[in-house]
Parts: C-alpha cells; structure tokens; sequence
C-alpha cells in the first residue's frame, strides 16, 4: 500500500514484506543507515526539551509520523502484568494508574499522565516484569483494542536501519545505566510527538531474543475507556512460568 501526506514533503511506502521507505523531497535522500543512527544518536543525547524541539532531528520524526502505518489486526490479544501477589489482582489494579494517585514519569509518559502500557505476549509480560525486579509469579490480564476507534501507530515493521527504528532504539536506552541519558526526557518527547498524531503506538520490545521477540504497545489516554477493552469474560490469571524464569 502508498500513504501519503498531503501538504508535506514525505512520501512513505510500505508493503507486506515489511519493507519502508520514507523519502524527503527536499533532498531526494533516505535517511537510513548509519546516517539515521547517527542522526537520532545526537538527537538523543541532548539534556533539554528546548534544545530536542529544536534540533533536525526532531522535524524529520515529527515529519514521519503522519504517514507511520496503523495497527489493524483485529485479532490481536494484548496482556497486561501485575505483580506477583498471592491474592488475584482488582480489575482496577489490572488498568493505567488510578485517578486519585500521582503517576511518576515513565519511559512514554511525563509525571501526571495515565499511560496503559500492554505487551503483545505473556513472554513479554514476564521479560519486562523481570526488568524491573518485580517478584513472584506475576497475575496477567487479557486485552482486545477496539482498533476500528484507537488509532494506534505501528513502529514494529520498519526495518532496523531506518531512522525511526534508531530513534526508538535510542528512546529504549534512556535511563538505563551506562546505555542512554540518565532521564526519560528524550523517550517522553517522542511519545509527545506521535501522541500529537495517534492514540497510541507499538513499539519491539528490547528483553526479547531470537525464538522469543515481542512488542510493547502504549496506549496514551486510557481514560474513561479502558475497562471496556477487557476481553470479555476473562479475569486476570497466573502467568504460567518457564523454567529459564524468562531469561
């Protein structure tokens, strides 16, 4: 299929074979490779919102956006993990942060903002729980978006040398010791600028490995829809986990 965007300079392609291309027509270039890498790898290391708006960098994502491709498979089920309680979970622990808390900032959400994060698998519950130390077996509950109303971006299927997928690549190492800046400041302004543009988006997950690949999708504001995005009839459940304790 061609997605094009009226009134701007982009023209972006993509095919059932995953294969994408964004061309700029100021230029005429792609911007790929290790020129994209390095590109978004400057972007990146910048401290200040106002020095990241204003840098190159930031109008090529913000250019590309419009035309990223939307997720539409129907059939896709998502899951949501909780820590590893010994009583089942409340529905409401199995959502975004509650209305009456104060959410701290998290890798695509500035503090104050109800984010819904979900995983594409319970593999990808179980390596995101193991990140962040979160122990016993965790609960999980089912999801299915009601992707004909969420518009929900789909970064997954660009390929790995292309500028955008430097550019998540970049948003993933931000606050991880000795990989990205000690900060979420760069990952929240990419959230910032696809959320001016979609509901949501999917994103790889980086914890997986070959035989094991997942994808995480962030949903930006949940509110007051979420519960009706449950799968029907389901409750959250234990997680059943492997004996590599998803290493």
């Amino acid at each position: 299929m061609a997605i094009e965007e009226v009134g701007s300079n982009i023209t972006a392609e993509c095919s059932v074979l995953s294969i994408w291309k964004v061309t700029h027509g100021h230029t005429g270039r792609e911007v790929r490779g290790n020129e994209g890498y390095a590109l978004a790898a400057e972007w990146a290391k910048l401290e200040t919102r106002a020095e990241l708006l204003n840098h190159p960098a930031c109008e090529e994502f913000r250019r590309f956006v419009p035309s990223a491709p939307r997720l539409s498979d129907t059939a896709l089920v998502f899951f949501r993990g909780h820590g590893g309680t010994s009583e089942p979970p409340r529905v409401d622990q199995m959502g975004p942060p509650l209305l009456n808390c104060d959410p701290s900032g998290g890798r695509y959400n500035r503090r104050g903002e109800r984010v819904l994060y979900l995983s594409d698998s319970e593999e990808g519950v179980l390596r995101e729980l193991s990140a962040w130390h979160v122990e016993g077996i965790p609960w999980v509950q089912r999801y299915r978006l009601p992707l004909d109303r969420l518009h929900i971006a789909d970064f997954t299927i660009i390929p790995d040398d292309h500028f955008v997928a430097a550019v998540f690549s970049k948003a993933e190492e931000c606050n991880v010791d000795g990989r990205g800046s000690n900060s979420y400041i760069f990952s929240q302004l990419v959230a910032e600028l696809v959320m001016a543009r979609f509901d949501g988006m999917r994103i790889p997950g980086v914890r997986g490995k070959r035989g094991s690949w997942y994808s995480n999708v962030v949903i930006f504001q949940p509110y007051p829809n979420w519960r009706d995005w449950l799968e029907q009839e389901t409750t959250p459940y234990r997680l059943s986990v492997p004996s590599h304790g998803g290493a």
